[in-house]
């Protein structure tokens, strides 16, 4: 599988990570994954198109969420701030 974490042995809150029910959210977040993000390169384009793609994202979540003074990131999909 293409998702994240799916070959390891990983606990999220105590409970058994399954990569198959989770989704992604702009390939980049996981569902009821909290505080996770990763990035992936694109396959034929440049890799840190997609990097620097993720790393903006990033901000505009962050600082949506410091100026609705919302908790920490949560692995629910959200819309784009």
């Amino acid at each position: 599988t293409d998702q994240p974490m799916a070959t390891m042995k990983v606990t999220v809150d105590g409970r058994a990570y399954v990569a198959q029910e989770h989704t992604s959210y702009k390939d980049c977040m996981l569902s009821d994954v909290p505080n996770f993000m990763f990035c992936r390169g694109y396959f034929v384009g440049s890799w840190t198109l997609k990097a620097d793609l993720v790393c903006q994202f990033l901000c505009r979540l962050l600082a949506h969420m410091r100026a609705a003074g919302g908790p920490p990131g949560g692995g629910a999909p959200l819309s784009p701030p």
